[in-house]
């Protein structure tokens, strides 16, 4: 009864002039550049039909209604710089009936960030499932699952990324998957974003150690070492030679045995590898884990060698890369 009395109240005050009226709810007094901005903007019609609000910014709407008389619409968008404006129209079978224009003034404010500031501005930012694998000589590869609460996602920077891939989307809360390559020496790191709840910066610390258990799984992401392999070689080649030697002049069989011992790993460095052909739209992972970063997906068929097999995964290498595969076959 109160919305159909308000109703005629809205038509006979507004008749003249619109037949919507909208009012934004719950305006801060201030807002951060670079905010994910969430707000919710209240449409009252005095006829029926569809409210559609847009913007010059980029933004993302949701609209709905129960009475087709009051519109509730959720707007949410990055501030850049400057105060967006929008317009709030109603439309009846794609013709418009009626549209007004909303000013949004806030006050904005800029940031004067810390050296390690990562870029995002978001209510919460958690790390979870932190991993530190072998890379090579010198460097480690650091992966770890982060999930925001409206943040500026697309701003979000931490050393140097490898890959940044979307899990899991619900809402303005969104996971992702994260590697980036880090120094052997380091085992302790920092992330540094801005709450905008608090109004202040905060620090995320990670601190992970290198896995063996996980090490074994990754072959570093970098091709097989050639050099290494070829050194490794020459010394077990100078080592057979010796045992040889030694055979000879002491005749004791102790040589024959390691010179057996060296030629095994010989034989399995030099093994020719399986080949397998795998098919267009191969997702590659990173590890061999179920919810590991996925870093290629295969344009084309692809030959590939096999070079290990673990937690039901297999091991490539190809193109002068190496990764992970499902061993669905």
């Amino acid at each position: 009864m109160k919305k159909i009395i308000f109703l005629f109240f809205f038509i006979f005050t507004f008749a003249d002039e619109h037949l919507i009226l909208s009012k934004f709810q719950d305006l801060q007094k201030f807002y951060y550049n670079h905010q994910i901005v969430n707000l919710k903007l209240k449409t009252i019609s005095a006829k029926n039909g569809d409210i559609v609000v847009s913007s010059d910014y980029p933004i993302v709407v949701h609209t709905s209604t129960d009475d087709n008389i009051t519109y509730l619409s959720n707007i949410s968008f990055e501030l850049n710089n400057t105060s967006p404006e929008f317009n709030v129209s109603l439309e009846n079978n794609g013709i418009k009936l009626d549209q007004i224009n909303l000013n949004l003034n806030p006050e904005i404010r800029n940031l004067t960030p810390p050296q390690n500031f990562c870029g995002v501005l978001a209510k919460e930012i958690n790390v979870t499932n932190p991993i530190l694998s072998d890379y090579n000589s010198s460097k480690n590869i650091l992966y770890f699952d982060i999930s925001f609460k409206d943040a500026n996602i697309n701003d979000f920077t931490f050393n140097t990324k490898i890959d940044f891939t979307l899990k899991d989307k619900n809402g303005s809360n969104s996971i992702y998957s994260y590697s980036a390559i880090v120094p052997n020496n380091k085992n302790s790191f920092v992330i540094t974003y801005f709450n905008i709840l608090k109004n202040r910066y905060e620090n995320i610390p990670i601190n992970v150690k290198l896995n063996d258990e996980k090490v074994s799984t990754q072959v570093d992401l970098n091709p097989v070492n050639k050099t290494r392999i070829y050194i490794i070689n020459i010394i077990l080649g100078t080592l057979i030679l010796l045992w040889l030697l030694l055979y000879y002049y002491k005749r004791k069989i102790i040589y024959i045995i390691l010179i057996i011992l060296a030629i095994i790993p010989i034989i399995f460095l030099n093994w020719p590898k399986q080949e397998i052909i795998l098919e267009k739209g191969e997702k590659v992972h990173i590890l061999p884990f179920r919810n590991s970063t996925v870093f290629m997906v295969l344009t084309t068929p692809t030959k590939v060698k096999v070079i290990n097999k673990k937690n039901g995964y297999k091991e490539i290498l190809f193109n002068n890369k190496i990764g992970w595969v499902k061993d669905d076959r």
